[in-house]
């Protein structure tokens, strides 16, 4: 399972927004939380 989390500080946005984005992958198509 692949994992990705992308976060963005407001002293690193263009606009002082904090940006979270997170993307759960499972090639089987389940996810089994821990």
């Amino acid at each position: 399972m692949s994992c990705t989390t992308i976060l963005v500080g407001k002293k690193a946005s263009y606009d002082g927004s904090t940006i979270i984005a997170r993307d759960d992958d499972s090639g089987s198509g389940r996810y089994d939380p821990k």
